[in-house]
């Protein structure tokens, strides 16, 4: 069963996981 507590873990790896492509694409940019 999903929690409040699991949704909100897996909203911050999707967030984290989002942020990490978007710096991996500034820095490819960068480079």
């Amino acid at each position: 069963m999903i929690t409040k507590k699991n949704k909100k873990v897996v909203a911050i790896i999707a967030l984290a996981l989002i942020l990490a492509m978007v710096i991996g694409t500034v820095a490819s940019a960068l480079i």
